[in-house]
């Protein structure tokens, strides 16, 4: 504010100034002429010429002073508009860096509000839905990509956040234009107006369609692995590398089926034989139940 108005008296100022300073160098030196004329000490081809030079450097002068008035000016307008400028090409350099890491992340961040029923999608999103960036979409048109059995889930995820006021996730598919199936996790974050009604939803989609194949690859995996155990015609039992129950198969609960409630994943082998003895299923004749235990795992 300042600036500006130091700018503009600095302005106006130089703009009366320079003409000013002009003609009175330009009159000065006509009066000097006439005067020299009037002795007789110059002819009038003379005078004409003195009168037009006076002329000239007075207009030069003018242009001079304009010219340096305009560009004080401009360098007082240059500097007011730094700060505002230098701010502007930050605000730039975080957007751009912000859409880097959403792109390396696989991730992209969304609002929806709620007055004109519009949903702004980042780039990133965009990607993951396989289709064309557009500046703001309806929100008919924000939730077409999402799988039509997941809609009913993600409705109701929305509608948690918007009672609670409290950032709610869920994880579905998104269906792209060539058929491909993509999994996503989202995040919904509500914002309320100054009457408590919500007015946008902020949010962000994140990529997990790579996790989702990993899970189900290692599902597959462990239940390979059950299903060869379930072969074995024996009783079969797995512990972990810290003596912790993880499996064992059909054959096993039924020679031990008064343990079939200890058996359960992460219970210590300690405890299942401790259940063991109290329960009679192991016969420990006279030994020491704590000598048994402490045997038992030293084994």
């Amino acid at each position: 504010m300042r600036a500006a108005q130091g700018t503009k008296r600095l302005s106006s100022t130089g703009s009366c100034l320079a003409p000013i300073t002009g003609a009175l160098f330009a009159g000065g030196a006509t009066a000097v002429f006439l005067l020299e004329w009037s002795r007789g000490h110059l002819d009038d081809r003379y005078l004409q010429s003195a009168a037009i030079a006076g002329s000239a450097i007075g207009a030069f002068i003018c242009c001079l002073l304009l010219f340096q008035t305009r560009a004080r000016a401009n360098r007082a307008v240059r500097r007011a508009a730094t700060p505002a400028a230098m701010a502007s090409r930050k605000a730039d350099e975080i957007h751009f860096q912000l859409l880097d890491v959403e792109r390396v992340g696989q991730i992209g961040h969304w609002i929806s509000r709620r007055a004109t029923r519009t949903v702004t999608w980042s780039p990133q999103i965009f990607d993951i839905a396989g289709i064309p960036l557009v500046p703001v979409m309806s929100v008919t048109e924000a939730h077409a990509p999402i799988h039509p059995d997941d809609r009913p889930g993600f409705a109701a995820v929305v509608k948690e956040a918007v009672r609670s006021g409290q950032t709610r996730s869920c994880e579905h598919r998104w269906i792209r234009p060539s058929g491909d199936i993509r999994w996503v996790h989202i995040d919904v974050s509500p914002r309320y107006d100054a009457a408590g009604v919500w007015s946008e939803l902020l949010g962000t989609v994140r990529d997990i369609t790579e996790r989702k194949a990993a899970e189900t690859s290692l599902k597959h995996a462990q239940q390979q692995l059950i299903d060869a155990i379930e072969a074995i015609s024996e009783g079969f039992v797995l512990w972990d590398k810290d003596d912790r129950f993880v499996l064992a198969n059909q054959n096993f609960r039924r020679l031990w089926p008064l343990l079939d409630d200890v058996l359960v994943p992460g219970t210590p082998f300690e405890t299942v034989s401790r259940v063991a003895v109290a329960r009679e299923v192991l016969d420990i004749g006279d030994e020491d139940v704590e000598d048994y235990v402490r045997r038992t795992i030293a084994w």
